[in-house]
């Protein structure tokens, strides 16, 4: 891991689920996230449920996969 970025890391941020109530702290641990992998150096995507994707979580992923040389992608749970 000596090149720079070291890889890409994707944050899927889910604040809602349908039929639960809102979780909160999804917005600082996203933002966390986002700080400590890019002071890794890792190439960071960020996506919200605000954005439409709490039914597209799974297609969204594997959209992303497939633009990403998979050597160096980094996915936190």
């Amino acid at each position: 891991m000596r090149r720079l970025p070291r890889g890409k890391a994707l944050i899927i941020n889910v604040n809602e689920v349908e039929g639960k109530p809102p979780r909160r702290g999804t917005d600082i641990d996203r933002d966390n996230l986002y700080h400590l992998l890019t002071q890794l150096h890792f190439d960071v995507r960020v996506y919200n449920d605000r954005d439409g994707l709490t039914a597209k979580v799974g297609q969204t992923a594997q959209n992303c996969t497939r633009t990403v040389d998979h050597t160096s992608f980094l996915i936190m749970p």
